[in-house]
C-alpha cells in the first residue's frame, strides 16, 4: 500500500453534550464547520471525545452520524484499550463501521514492556478488519514506544502511521528513519504540529483544530516549503495552542466551542467538569484573537 493513510489536519472531535446526553444538533454544526473549514479528516471517540465516558452503542451512532455529514473526509475510529483481548474485541464490535482507519493507544496503567507493546500492536493489528495507527502519548500512558519497537512493528502490512504526541522533534527523526515511505506521521502535540510538519510529518491529529483548521492547514502547507516562515507565522497561535491545555482536555476547547456559538453547551461527563471561573476570561479572549486572525 503506497498511499498514506492520513495526512494534513486531521480534528479529534469533542462530544458535544447538553444535560449529559449527546447533544446532536451542536455535534452537526461542529461537522459543518470544520467541514467549512476544509480540514482532512475526523477522529472519532478519540481522548478529546471523552471516550472513557462513551458506551460503544454512542460511538457507534456518533460515527454514522460524523460519517453522513463528514463528506469525503478520513475517519479514524478509536479503539484502543490497556487490555489487548479488550482492544480486539473493541475492533469486532466496529468493524461494521467500516473506518478508513483505528487509533490505537499505547496501554496505559499498566505500563508494559517493550515486548509487550510489540505483542500487544501485533495482535491487534492481526484481528483488525481496518488498518492501525499506533498513538504514542507518554505523558497520558506513562509507557512510551521506543524507536526500535516501532521499527518492529512497521513491516506489519495492517500498522500504517502513528499519532506522535511526544512532542519530541528528535524522535520524529529518529521514526522517520526507521519506518516505510508510506507509514502516516502524525502529529499528537499542537504546540510543535508545525515544526513536526517541517520535519518530514506529514499533518496533525489535532484539538487546535477545533478553532483553526483552516490556519493550521494553511501553515501546514507553508511549512514544508519555508519552515521558518511557518513557524513564524504560528507564534500568534501558541498561546492558545498552550491554554486549551490548561486543565485537561476537552474541558478548555469545548469553552472555546461554546464561546464561538459552534455548540450550544460547554459541559463535560465526569469525572471532567466545565473549565474552571479563573480561566474563562483569557481563553475567551485568545479565542476572538484567532478568529480575526489572517495568515
Amino acid at each position: 500500500m503506497s498511499k498514506k493513510i492520513s495526512s494534513g489536519v486531521v480534528t479529534a472531535l469533542i462530544t458535544p453534550f447538553k444535560n449529559q446526553d449527546i447533544d446532536w444538533e451542536s455535534l452537526e454544526k461542529l461537522v459543518e464547520d470544520q467541514v467549512r473549514q476544509g480540514v482532512d479528516g475526523f477522529v472519532v471517540n478519540g481522548t478529546t471525545a471523552e471516550s472513557p465516558s462513551l458506551s460503544v452503542d454512542e460511538v457507534k451512532k456518533i460515527y454514522s452520524f460524523v460519517k453522513e455529514r463528514a463528506k469525503d473526509k478520513t475517519l479514524i475510529l478509536g479503539a484502543g484499550l490497556n487490555s489487548t483481548h479488550k482492544t480486539i474485541e473493541l475492533h469486532t464490535q466496529f468493524a461494521s463501521l467500516k473506518p478508513d482507519a483505528f487509533l490505537d493507544v499505547v496501554p496505559y496503567y499498566n505500563k508494559p514492556t517493550q515486548e509487550g507493546l510489540f505483542q500487544h500492536f501485533s495482535a491487534v493489528a492481526g484481528k483488525s478488519s481496518a488498518p492501525v495507527i499506533l498513538y504514542n502519548v507518554p505523558s497520558r500512558t506513562l509507557t512510551s514506544l521506543s524507536t526500535e519497537t516501532i521499527a518492529r512493528l512497521a513491516p506489519h502490512k495492517n500498522i500504517m502511521g502513528i499519532k506522535e504526541a511526544s512532542g519530541d522533534i528528535a524522535f520524529l527523526k529518529e521514526i522517520k528513519a526507521s519506518v516505510p515511505e508510506h507509514w502516516s506521521l502524525m502529529s499528537g502535540d499542537d504546540e510543535t504540529s508545525v515544526e513536526f510538519v517541517s520535519n518530514g510529518g506529514d499533518g496533525s491529529i489535532s484539538v487546535l483544530s477545533h478553532i483553526c483548521g483552516d490556519l493550521l492547514k494553511a501553515l501546514f502547507t507553508l511549512a514544508k516549503e519555508a519552515p521558518v516562515e511557518a513557524q513564524k507565522k504560528f507564534e500568534p497561535l501558541l498561546r492558545i495552542s498552550r491554554q486549551i491545555f490548561v486543565e485537561p482536555n476537552p474541558t478548555p476547547v469545548k469553552w472555546s466551542l461554546l464561546e464561538m456559538g459552534i455548540i450550544n453547551s460547554a459541559e463535560c461527563r465526569l469525572p471532567l467538569l466545565t473549565l474552571s471561573e479563573k480561566y474563562r476570561a483569557d481563553l475567551s479572549a485568545e479565542t476572538q484573537k484567532v478568529k480575526t486572525l489572517k495568515l
